[in-house]
């Protein structure tokens, strides 16, 4: 019996090398295509960053909408590199937020840190603006990077870009944060959750093979789960994605749909009172950032931004579908811009909301059909809009 034992998991450690050799082949071939390269590797103390003097082209996971060169610098911002201390009579403005600050599909000279600096330029300004942008970033995380790092750079003005997905991303990042015995937070350690080591983390971080049985098995069985067999083969047989049925799930499962959905900010106002209580968390989030730069005397401004289905019909008109959006429908209740603009009030944060501006331009093409982030057109009249804004204009006399 003994035996028998001995050679089952003999051949399963076999098996499980064999699948991990494979899998990390195949990874060699398509490591550039997908938007998890936006978001750098996997960092124990921001949960991710990029690494200094890296490159590589990010290419959409499909439709091949886009093929763009990334270069991060010698600080980790995309962009060219840059010296810590400020040229005398610069200003320096930090530009803080996710993906789409980043440029997702855009070439350097396209994304909206450097047609910013470019416009305040051509005004006459001597202006230097840091692209601070990257994939999956949330309040939290720019918290501790802003605590632990963009401060040393003087900043004289803070532009933070808040996406409505942070509401989410930090929501699965505070699991991850690890405190000393005062309760400060020391870290955001993606292989730690609720303050102990999650094995199972750490596993899927350093295996392919993990990773790939986490993602196609142990997600599919929650999925059958929350949605039965039936209603799960039955999604399947007509082409519907099971996430976005959970997210639009009735009932139990209903009470807090955030761990499912990374859009619950703008999913309904039927989801008003979840969107509530979890944009609480944002909101102590960006308090802590405007707080450290408020020391210094740099103020901070909240720029606010559209997703397609809030500016055409058309716009994300393939993968909208995909997040269980309504093809061909816009989605005109404002109330989740409403939300922030009334956060930036009482929390005395000049606030720039870009959808009024994108509205105007509606008959462009403003986002990408299936990626759904800004196209380089969307990403010009963006940074227009920023760079003729008195509050910015103000702040550069």
């Amino acid at each position: 019996m003994a035996k028998r034992i001995l050679m089952i998991l003999y051949i399963g450690i076999i098996f499980f090398m064999a699948a991990e050799a494979s899998l990390r082949i195949c990874g060699l071939f398509d490591k550039n295509r997908g938007l998890k390269n936006c978001m750098g590797e996997p960092n124990k103390k921001y949960h991710h960053a990029f690494k200094p003097n890296s490159s590589f082209r990010l290419i959409a996971p499909k439709n091949n909408e886009y093929s763009v060169f990334i270069r991060i610098n010698n600080y980790g911002f995309r962009g060219e590199d840059i010296a810590l201390s400020k040229k005398p009579g610069t200003i320096r403005i930090l530009a803080m937020g996710d993906s789409f600050l980043f440029g997702v599909g855009a070439e350097e000279d396209e994304t909206i840190p450097y047609l910013v600096e470019k416009y305040l330029k051509e005004r006459g300004g001597n202006v230097e603006v840091i692209n601070a942008g990257i994939g999956g970033s949330s309040p939290l995380s720019n918290y501790l990077k802003a605590r632990d790092e963009y401060l040393e750079f003087e900043p004289d003005i803070v532009l933070y870009f808040f996406d409505f997905s942070d509401l989410a991303d930090d929501w699965r990042n505070e699991k991850s944060l690890v405190y000393d015995k005062s309760g400060n937070i020391l870290r955001c350690d993606p292989t730690y959750a609720y303050g102990k080591r999650d094995w199972w983390a750490f596993m899927r971080l350093h295996s392919k093979a993990c990773s790939f049985i986490h993602n196609k098995f142990v997600r599919l069985f929650d999925k059958i789960r929350i949605l039965g067999l039936r209603g799960y083969i039955r999604a399947k047989l007509e082409g519907k994605r099971a996430k976005a049925l959970i997210v639009a799930k009735k009932g139990e499962m209903a009470k807090d749909p955030i761990e499912y959905d990374g859009y619950l900010m703008i999913r309904g106002r039927d989801k008003l009172p979840q969107v509530k209580v979890h944009f609480k968390r944002c909101e102590k989030y960006l308090n802590m950032i405007r707080d450290l730069f408020r020391e210094r005397g740099t103020p901070m401004i909240l720029v606010v931004y559209p997703y397609g289905i809030h500016v055409g019909p058309d716009m994300w008109s393939e993968g909208r579908v995909y997040w269980g959006f309504e093809k061909g429908k816009i989605y005109d209740d404002y109330y989740a811009f409403d939300i922030l603009e009334d956060y930036a009030k009482r929390s005395n944060i000049p606030c720039i909301n870009l959808l009024p501006d994108l509205l105007k331009a509606r008959d462009e093409h403003l986002f990408f059909d299936l990626d759904g982030h800004f196209t380089p057109t969307a990403n010009k009249i963006a940074a227009k809009a920023i760079a003729s804004n008195p509050l910015i204009l103000k702040k550069l006399q």
